[in-house]
C-alpha cells in the first residue's frame, strides 16, 4: 500500500513540474493583460456628417470652384478595437456602414453607401479611409462639374478628424468620384476638398 502511496505522490510531483504553467509565465502574462484587446459590437445612437468644399472635374483646364455639398449618414452599429480592460481609451479601429448623398451647386448628385474605416493616430484624432458604390444622376448635362451620365461610381472619402467633445467631430477631407474604368457608364470624374463637421448622439 505504501509502494503504490509513494508512486502516485511520485507521479503528481513529476506531471506538476513538467506541465504545470510556471510563475514566471504567470507573471509574464499578468504583465500584458493591460495590453489585450478586443473586438466588440457597438450600437449607436445618430451619427451623422456634413461636408462642404470646392470641386474640380479633373480638367486641367478647371481648377477648384465652389461649391460640393456631402452629407454622411451612419447606420446604428460600429465594430470596433479596444483595449479588453480599459473602455475609457479610445478606439484603435472602427468601420461602420455609411449612407451618403454627394451632390454640386448644380444640382447633379450621386447617392449610394459604403464602409468607413478609422483608425487612431493619436488621442481624439483619426485618419478615415471611407469607400463606397454610388449612383450618379446628372440634372443638367449641360454643366462641366464631373457629372456627365448617369450609371454607377466609386465614391471615396479620406479624411483627417478631431473630436472637440464626445458630440461633435471637425474633418479635413479630400473626396473623389469616378467609375474606375469598372462599370459600363460614363466617365464621372470629380474631385473635393471639404471641410466637415460630424453629430453624435
Amino acid at each position: 500500500m505504501q509502494q503504490k502511496l509513494k508512486i502516485l505522490v511520485t507521479l503528481i510531483l513529476i506531471n506538476y513540474n513538467c506541465f504545470a504553467q510556471s510563475n514566471s509565465l504567470d507573471s509574464i502574462n499578468l504583465s500584458n493583460c493591460s495590453n489585450r484587446g478586443a473586438f466588440n459590437l457597438y450600437i449607436k445612437k445618430f451619427r451623422g456628417e456634413f461636408i462642404g468644399g470646392a470641386y474640380r472635374n479633373r480638367d486641367l483646364t478647371q481648377s477648384f470652384s465652389p461649391f460640393n455639398l456631402t452629407y454622411n449618414i451612419y447606420l446604428p452599429f460600429e465594430i470596433a478595437l479596444n483595449y479588453l480592460n480599459n473602455i475609457a481609451h479610445d478606439k484603435l479601429l472602427k468601420t461602420n456602414v455609411v449612407l451618403f448623398l454627394h451632390h454640386s451647386n448644380y444640382g447633379n448628385y450621386a447617392i449610394g453607401g459604403g464602409f468607413r474605416n478609422s483608425f487612431l493616430l493619436f488621442k481624439n484624432t483619426y485618419f478615415n479611409y471611407q469607400i463606397g458604390i454610388a449612383w450618379c444622376e446628372v440634372v443638367n448635362k449641360k454643366l462641366n462639374d464631373g457629372f456627365v451620365g448617369m450609371g454607377a461610381a466609386f465614391h471615396h472619402q479620406i479624411s483627417l478628424s478631431y473630436f472637440i467633445n464626445k458630440k461633435i467631430e471637425i474633418s479635413l477631407n479630400v473626396l473623389h468620384l469616378s467609375n474606375g474604368n469598372v462599370f459600363n457608364s460614363p466617365d464621372n470624374l470629380q474631385d473635393v476638398i471639404g471641410l466637415g463637421i460630424t453629430f453624435h448622439r
